[in-house]
Order: structure tokens, then C-alpha cells, then sequence
């Protein structure tokens, strides 16, 4: 963390909550998780912080203790009744549908008796396809756990374009791959000799039909999060409204669901008002009850639209992380700039 990141949670952490709580206008507080784990992850843990089980666990105690505790059912059925949501609420959400969720994460949210809805891709499901961040994380941690010989570094570097890189400078590289160039991983992987077929068929990082149906059974509530995880931003509009709608009919329908619901994969900085308005108004099938956006602690002006913020940070506790956004809205709010306002 950046000192004066540092500097702001350890200054907001220092306010009351009640008083942030009375002074903010956001009604819902909705971090969100990919995994929870004792052990060590090498294929996401150079990509994604996450917390341990005592972590997590603390996590909870204190939204119980400070925030009440509302379903994804509970915060549609009061956009459908054109009704407010309770001040205070607070909803888990878990992205991506790793297979931690069924093993660790959704037996603690049941022992604590908390609510959480999961948002899936269908692509991942089943283990069919080994999505380009795992094999991102896998090919660094091959990188720093067996440091590459020379004539390997070497056709890293031509793959990547790049000039005598050594391996600090190609594991920035990789990290640096996204949607639009996701083919370097295979490239980079095969040089490797990474064999991600192996990983995904020995492995299985993500849950199966079944298990998604279990934690369903079990209370909890599921949405969409696009069919193949792009980065909306990097996309044109016709593929983001395509991956959203799909997604949601797709999710909806498999699991025989009376909601849809869809949560942005990545970030919703740079999506336009015309994706939204196209989103919200398309046919009933593929329409989502509530889109989740992540900008921190913004408001919108339409009540199908709620944003999220990160919740897996180890650095971070939840008493700090609903302080920081709540205050920010605080202070977005004095300056007349609580909204978000879109091309």
C-alpha cells in the first residue's frame, strides 16, 4: 500500500463509525470477495490479495455488529416495490465462482448466519475453461519459484517485445496482459512448458453446476458477472451489452432463478449511459432486477444501480474499509458530487 493510502485508513479508521454512519448518504455497503484461504493460492495469490479464514471471520463480526444484514432478493424486491432500502444494510458479494467459495467461504458465512450472493461466468463453470488471470498467475509463479535459464529468458523477452528484461521485467509484463492481448499467456505458458490443461483438469479452481446449485440451497442468492470476463472499457459497446444480457439470461435460466442480477467483472470506469440505458430497458428475459458497478462509495441516480468496493485486502479490515467509504461519501457529498455522471 502506497503511504498515502496508508495515511488516509489509518486516519479515517480513527473516526466513529456511528457518526459516518448518520453523516453518509449510502444506504448499502457491499464489499466484494474472489477467495478466503489458509493456505497459499500460486495461481491467483500474484494477482489477488485475500484474506484467511480469522480474517474473514472478523470481517463479519464486525458488519454484524455495525450493519444489518439484507439478501440480493431483499435488495431487488425493494427496487421492484419502488421502495428505500433500510440505512446501514450490508450485502457479501463473491466474484467469479472460485471453488474456495463452496469450501471455505459459504460454510463460515452460514455458521455466522450471513447473506452473500455469488456472481458467476458461465465460461468458467464446470471447469471447461481456465480463464487468462490463472494462467497469468501460474506462468509467475513458475518465473519466481524456477527462475528461467538464460536461453528461456531470452525467448521470453521476443515474445514479450521486450530488450534484455529480467524476470522482475517480464512478471511485469504479464501482469500488465489483459483482454485484448490474452493470447500472450498461452505463448508465454508453452515457452514455459506450462501445461494448463493439467492445472485445470488436476486443480478444478472453479465450482461445478452442482456445487452453484448447493450454495443456492443453502440460502444464498447468485448473479451474473458476463460470459467471459472482459474488462467493459476495453470492449465496444455491442460485445459489453451481449456479455451482460447473455450472462443474465444464461444464469437466470440454468439455475431456475425469479431474479436477475449482474455485477461488473473488472472495473465500470469508462462505460457509457447508453450501456445502461440499453441494459435496463432490453427484453424481460436478459433484463437484470440490479446491475453492481465499483465505484467506491458513488451513488447513482437510478435505483437498479449500486456500487461495491474491495473487501479482500489483508491490509485492510472491514471497520477501516466501511470508514474510507463512508467518509468519501461524506466528502463527496460536502462538495456536491455524490452522483456519478456518465458520457
Amino acid at each position: 500500500m502506497n503511504p498515502l493510502k496508508k495515511l488516509y485508513f489509518s486516519t479515517v479508521n480513527k473516526l466513529d463509525i456511528d457518526y459516518l454512519k448518520r453523516k453518509s448518504d449510502i444506504k448499502l455497503l457491499a464489499p466484494y470477495y474472489h477467495l478466503v484461504s489458509n493456505e497459499p493460492v500460486p495461481y491467483l495469490q500474484h494477482l489477488y490479495q485475500f484474506k484467511n479464514t480469522s480474517q474473514f471471520e472478523h470481517d463479519l463480526d464486525y458488519m454484524l455488529k455495525h450493519f444489518n444484514p439484507i439478501t440480493l432478493k431483499e435488495v431487488i424486491d425493494h427496487i421492484k416495490a419502488g421502495t428505500a432500502i433500510k440505512k446501514n444494510s450490508f450485502l457479501i458479494t463473491l466474484d467469479d465462482g472460485l471453488k474456495q467459495v463452496h469450501e471455505v467461504i459459504a460454510p463460515i458465512l452460514l455458521k455466522k448466519g450471513v447473506p452473500a450472493a455469488l456472481f458467476i461466468v458461465p465460461t468458467f463453470l464446470d471447469n471447461k475453461f481456465l480463464f487468462y488471470d490463472l494462467k497469468k498467475g501460474l506462468i509467475i509463479d513458475e518465473l519466481l519459484t524456477k527462475p528461467p535459464s538464460p536461453i528461456v529468458l531470452s525467448q521470453l523477452n521476443s515474445t514479450c517485445h521486450l530488450k534484455q528484461a529480467d524476470v522482475p521485467g517480464i512478471v511485469s509484463y504479464v501482469k500488465a496482459i489483459n483482454y485484448l492481448n490474452k493470447e500472450k499467456v498461452d505463448e508465454l505458458g508453452s515457452i514455459l512448458e506450462i501445461d494448463f490443461n493439467n492445472f485445470l483438469n488436476k486443480t478444478r479452481p472453479f465450482m461445478t453446476t452442482a456445487q452453484v446449485e448447493d450454495f443456492i440451497s443453502k440460502g444464498f442468492d447468485v448473479g451474473a458477472h458476463s460470459m467471459t470476463h472482459p474488462c467493459y472499457n476495453l470492449v465496444p459497446i455491442a460485445q459489453q451489452i451481449t456479455e451482460t444480457q447473455e450472462s443474465v439470461k444464461w444464469v437466470a435460466d440454468t439455475f431456475n432463478l425469479p431474479y436477475k442480477a449482474f455485477a461488473f467483472p473488472h472495473v465500470d470506469t469508462g462505460v457509457s449511459q447508453q450501456f445502461f440505458d440499453a441494459v435496463l430497458t432490453g427484453e424481460s428475459a436478459m433484463r437484470p432486477d440490479v446491475i453492481f458497478g465499483n465505484r467506491t462509495a458513488m451513488l447513482e441516480p437510478s435505483p437498479h444501480i449500486f456500487h461495491r468496493y474491495i473487501g479482500e485486502n489483508p491490509a485492510i479490515n472491514a471497520g477501516a474499509m466501511a470508514k474510507a467509504v463512508l467518509s468519501y461519501n461524506t466528502f463527496n457529498k460536502l462538495r456536491q458530487k455524490p452522483y456519478i455522471h456518465r458520457p
